[in-house]
């Protein structure tokens, strides 16, 4: 397989409509789950007598559930189609939800606005495989770590941002509608831009659901050395998941401090993983020098254990010290899943790739369907919220480190053939 031969400035637009193609799906879908959910809370949107809290733990589970359920069918069918071409179908079929997003928004049916969210969920899915699938051959293997830094980073930044405008547009549905569908219809036409690639994919296999599930030990044996990469993506997202809902309860326990504090963490946490991912893109392809990993084991345990001692401060000194210490380690998780993804770009072969992706994805979502259940029995075993959010910052620093030492130098499946 080669990728093609256009010229650097051809593979640089090719990359630049991908990264512009995800940010928008990220910033849309983000926008219409806090403007649901701000409806919700402050406007008494509901439907069936539902609770606000039913209407936030609904909106999880189709965010969560077609990423847990979906991805690795995604895996395959990135690997049995031309990735170019699903990604303009996906965003497609992406400006078909956000016209019944707007529907939910100009009647204010909440069920609308909830099916909506799913086939957004559902679309992000699909759009995952196909995405990282071809990114190695739309950019080269040569320049993989440093993009992979730039979809990280942009990412990330754009899923605060539409969690801001969403919650921000909550009084304007017309205006919130109307973003919708007009970023859903650029990120149709940016993704036109994204020059297709001379790949072979797969043969169609007629996989099913339950056959793709069923193969995954399979897959997995065929790509030696994917497993720890995918334990420790997997972590990373455990513990976003710990950090969201606990949170809070952290900042709540701290006395005399402003109403606006969270949003401010959160701020700071999503900035943090940012520039923590563009960091990374310095790295070279292979496993990091041991120095490096004990600086990263620094650089996220000792905050994590520093937080004991933040939290009892009160006012601004103990938010300003919480504040630093969540921003070390920000950027210290936002640093090893970078090399780790790129691993797995290039551990498979190419016509398997999407589907080791999809495996990834599927295990993402699994561990934070279990940090959800670990924060409900955090009592029954004896932890605090506080102890919580400690003991995952340093567990965060020791998978990282052994992540960052422990994965194998992938090399170019065509090098490895050779």
């Amino acid at each position: 397989m080669a990728i093609h031969t256009d010229g650097t400035s051809a593979r640089r637009g090719s990359f630049a409509a991908l990264l512009a193609t995800q940010a928008l799906s990220a910033f849309s879908q983000n926008a219409l789950r806090a403007g649901l959910l701000a409806l919700a809370t402050f406007k008494g949107l509901s439907a069936f007598g539902w609770s606000v809290e039913t209407v936030i733990g609904l909106s999880t589970i189709l965010v969560t559930l077609p990423y847990f359920v979906l991805s690795i069918a995604a895996g395959r069918i990135a690997d049995t189609r031309p990735r170019a071409q699903l990604i303009r179908q996906i965003k497609a079929g992406d400006i078909v939800s956000y016209l019944v997003a707007a529907y939910g928004l100009l009647t204010m049916s909440l069920p609308v606005l909830l099916g909506a969210l799913l086939l957004t969920s559902i679309a992000s899915t699909l759009l995952g495989p196909a995405k990282f699938g071809i990114l190695p051959d739309l950019i080269g293997p040569e320049r993989l770590m440093r993009a992979n830094a730039w979809m990280s980073a942009s990412n990330t930044l754009a899923i605060l941002l539409g969690l801001i405008a969403g919650s921000l547009l909550m009084d304007a549905p017309l205006v919130l509608a109307a973003l919708g569908i007009g970023l859903a219809a650029l990120g149709f036409a940016t993704s036109l831009a994204i020059r297709p690639v001379a790949e072979a994919p797969a043969p169609a296999d007629g996989g099913s659901l339950l056959a793709d599930h069923l193969e995954i030990f399979t897959r997995l044996r065929q790509t030696p050395g994917a497993i720890l990469p995918i334990l420790g993506l997997s972590w990373f997202w455990i513990q976003g998941a710990l950090n969201t809902t606990i949170f809070p309860v952290i900042v709540s326990h701290i006395a005399d401090i402003p109403t606006d504090s969270l949003t401010l963490l959160f701020i700071i946490t999503t900035v943090g993983v940012a520039l923590g991912a563009l960091a990374a893109r310095r790295l070279r392809l292979g496993a990091a020098p041991r120095w490096l990993a004990l600086v990263f084991l620094a650089i996220v345990t000792l905050p994590a254990l520093d937080i004991l001692s933040a939290l009892p401060l009160a006012g601004t000194a103990g938010l300003v010290r919480l504040g630093v210490d969540v921003f070390l380690i920000s950027i210290g998780t936002g640093f090893y899943v970078v090399p780790l993804i790129t691993a797995l770009q290039l551990l498979a072969a190419p016509t398997r790739r999407a589907r080791l992706i999809g495996i990834n994805h599927a295990a993402n979502g699994l561990a934070m369907m279990a940090a959800g259940v670990l924060v409900v029995q955090l009592g029954s075993i004896g932890l605090s919220v506080e102890q919580a959010f400690v003991a995952a910052g340093v567990v965060s620093g020791v998978v990282g480190a052994w992540s960052l030492l422990r994965t194998p130098a992938p090399l170019p499946h065509s090098a490895q053939a050779a």
